[in-house]
């Protein structure tokens, strides 16, 4: 393989994982935005999911925190 074909079989990879990169992008932008809208929806449920399911512990805690803010929000819109 010479210089040029080497510098395009290295652009098409590169483009490739480019394209793998935004297609993995876009589907945990999906995802977390999934997930905060059921976090908004019914903090709750989602706490007692979170309670039963078996995930990375940062994860977990991080789910967890923003569950109790949403229910913290709540609780505050609701006693005004």
């Amino acid at each position: 393989m010479n210089k040029r074909q080497k510098k395009k079989q290295a652009q098409i990879q590169a483009q490739e994982y480019k394209e793998a990169w935004r297609t993995v992008t876009e589907f945990v932008n999906k995802t977390i935005k999934s997930v905060m809208s059921k976090i908004k929806e019914d903090p709750v449920l989602v706490l007692k999911h979170l309670s039963d399911t078996d995930m990375e512990y940062n994860l977990k805690r991080q789910l967890t925190a923003l569950c109790v803010i949403e229910i913290i929000k709540r609780n505050k819109a609701v006693g005004k």
